[in-house]
């Protein structure tokens, strides 16, 4: 869906229908390696007319997602890339959920299995609890993967977060510059 913009837009024209509902895109990276751009494209090729983006763990409701349901009158679409941008457990998923309902706002998820949810038919909060559930158990067991992984790294004796070779290489090179310095000006290195 992501690849054919054209398709995109008019799916999301269709959840709008013919009425003048306000398309509100909500991003979110959790780190500040990960980047927004992916979604922001989607978004815009959705047809948003506002885009709130915001980094953070996805532990607590952001004033992102505050900001971006803020902006939602009733009737709106809040449109997000995917289900787990909203909330990281089916408690947050199901809270952001009762809010939108509540304030007559819509919901048009992207990409991934909950792209086909309507909250607004009488089936959409079902199924919208049952993607919730399955995005929890994705990010438990992603977790667990984790930290498995750092445990293995542990045990072989390498450390959890070794540096990339062009980290190490950067290091040493201005290491050998500070220890060249202090020959040049006849000072003697400290042997700590």
């Amino acid at each position: 869906m992501i690849g054919n913009d054209g398709a995109m837009r008019e799916s999301v024209q269709e959840c709008v229908g013919a009425g003048s509902r306000s398309l509100i895109g909500y991003a979110r990276v959790s780190t500040k390696r990960q980047k927004l751009d992916l979604q922001l494209k989607a978004l815009e090729a959705a047809g948003c007319d506002l885009v709130v983006s915001e980094r953070l763990s996805g532990v607590s409701l952001g004033r992102g997602l505050l900001a971006a349901i803020g902006s939602c009158r009733r009737g709106d679409l809040l449109v997000v890339w995917k289900l787990d941008r909203l909330g990281r457990n089916m408690r947050e998923l199901l809270a952001v959920l009762d809010v939108l309902k509540s304030r007559g706002i819509g919901l048009q998820v992207l990409t991934g299995a909950a792209s086909s949810i309507d909250i607004g038919q009488a089936e959409g909060p079902s199924l919208y609890a049952a993607y919730a559930a399955f995005a929890e158990f994705e990010l438990t067991m992603n977790r667990e993967r984790t930290l498995a992984g750092i445990e293995a790294h542990r045990t072989s004796g390498m450390p959890a977060r070794a540096r990339p070779r062009s980290l190490q290489l950067k290091f040493a090179a201005v290491a050998n510059r500070k220890s060249s310095r202090r020959a040049c000006s006849g000072k003697k290195a400290s042997s700590r």
